[in-house]
């Protein structure tokens, strides 16, 4: 929550310093309004992080570009942007779309190719030595440096050492890397501003909302002289195409970095456009009205949020980790609940179809990627020994999610939940049935060899 707040600081700035002050308040109230900051901003997701990290970066070239006196901001916004690639590589899309600008800077300061060149590779030098941490790390452990593009996909070592490699089987489908993809509908502006939970396959998608006043965003055409607004309009938009043409089944966290500089021009049009066609008094009831009704699904996002849950109280220290999760999260409650209670404490749980692995006091195996069994059923189907020089002692398989991701559009296949009941028939024994998700126990050797007779007899 923090970076959320540091966010709209920032955008603050941004707009006060190079706008006005009307337009930096409008732009704070604004942002707000796109709930899925508020709502991202509390969970362990780096997508408010690394919005905040590119600000950032872009407001040190708008510096650099628009007061002379300031010209080793174009250098400190490379450090950010190296630091951004170290968090997500989104932000390879950012700076991407922010090569205009960046050579525009340049170019306005030096008027020969030679000339150019010095600064330019300067910055490169500094994008990299930001994001050399990240990348010598991906190196060492991954061997490579941009892990997993432009390499080949490697198996985490629980399943490295069940296949003999690192390497993905040839017998492996990409349809399964793939997965969460088909749980995602095309991208679309209907959906959206009218159901953007249908863009995101992420709990909290249903209490996405798409602030309505961007639907002003157009008419930035008419302002696009200021070069404020236009080197805050060009990359954010030019970022967006970056996302969503070759990647039209994207995720809407993904956009949150565009959020902010369109937030700024957005308020800008508005405070513009009142001022032109109403009285001073009329067109400051216009702008402070728009800003309540903007922030009015945000806030009842947070009330919704904060009366089902004790969040408040938790963060006060009043109530206990458990009841929060009771009340906020009671399925993933009751699923953490079942295992800590009942899995010995030497105990390693395979997660089947769930990517959450906090609370959990047993040592666990997230599913991040809804990958697990996809990956793990060439060598569990048929096995002799069931798995049993597997570093797993149970299975846990949210049934719940199977029939969410399906209902959204997943092909049940792709995730092989088709083939779960013959490997859970030859190895698994019932341990715990929940609502919703279920634990299995791995059986020894010695039992699954006896399963078949006792079946047989």
């Amino acid at each position: 929550m923090l970076f959320a707040l540091l966010l709209g600081l920032a955008t603050f700035s941004l707009a006060a310093r190079f706008l006005d002050g009307e337009t930096a308040s409008l732009s704070l109230s604004m942002l707000w309004a796109g709930t899925s900051i508020l709502l991202v901003a509390i969970t362990p997701r780096v997508d408010v992080t690394l919005a905040l990290y590119l600000l950032l970066a872009h407001y040190a070239l708008l510096i650099a570009l628009l007061d002379s006196e300031r010209q080793a901001h174009f250098y400190l916004a490379a450090v950010l942007l190296g630091f951004a690639v170290g968090i997500k590589y989104h932000a390879l899309a950012y700076a991407l779309a922010l090569a205009p600008l960046i050579a525009w800077i340049v170019r306005s300061k030096s008027k020969t190719l030679k000339g150019s060149l010095q600064p330019l590779t300067l910055f490169a030098l500094l994008l990299a030595a930001g994001a050399a941490p990240w990348l010598i790390k991906n190196w060492l452990l991954l061997k490579a440096p941009l892990y997993p593009f432009f390499s080949e996909t490697l198996l985490e070592p629980w399943l490295a050492s069940l296949h003999g490699t690192s390497k993905v089987p040839a017998s492996i489908s990409p349809e399964v890397f793939a997965a969460l993809a088909q749980a995602r509908f095309q991208f679309n502006l209907v959906d959206l501003f009218t159901a953007p939970g249908r863009l995101t396959v992420e709990q909290e998608g249903r209490y996405y909302h798409m602030n309505f006043l961007f639907l002003l965003l157009p008419l930035c055409l008419l302002y696009l002289r200021n070069r404020t607004v236009s080197w805050l309009t060009v990359p954010a938009i030019t970022y967006l195409l970056v996302i969503l043409v070759p990647f039209p089944l994207t995720n809407l966290r993904y956009l949150i970095p565009a959020l902010a500089p369109l937030t700024i021009v957005t308020a800008y049009v508005v405070i513009q456009l009142s001022r032109r066609l109403l009285s001073k008094g009329a067109a400051r009831f216009l702008v402070i009205s728009l800003a309540v009704l903007a922030l009015y699904p945000s806030a009842r996002a947070m009330h919704l949020w904060l009366r089902k849950s004790k969040v408040l109280g938790h963060s006060a220290g009043v109530t206990s980790e458990r009841e929060y999760l009771d009340t906020g999260y009671s399925y993933y409650s009751r699923l953490t609940q079942a295992v800590n209670q009942r899995v010995p404490p030497d105990g390693k749980v395979l997660l089947l179809f769930e990517a959450r692995g906090y609370y959990f006091e047993r040592a666990v195996i997230q599913d991040n990627m809804l990958t697990n069994w996809a990956l793990l059923a060439p060598q569990a189907i048929g096995s002799e020994d069931c798995l049993s020089s597997a570093p797993i002692t149970h299975v846990l398989v949210s049934d719940l999610a199977i029939s969410y991701y399906v209902r959204r559009g997943l092909d049940p296949h792709v995730l092989g939940s088709d083939l779960f009941p013959v490997f859970a028939a030859d190895c698994l024994a019932p341990f715990y049935q929940g609502r919703g998700f279920r634990i299995l126990e791995l059986r020894s050797e010695r039992e699954a060899q006896a399963a078949p007779s006792q079946a047989q007899g």
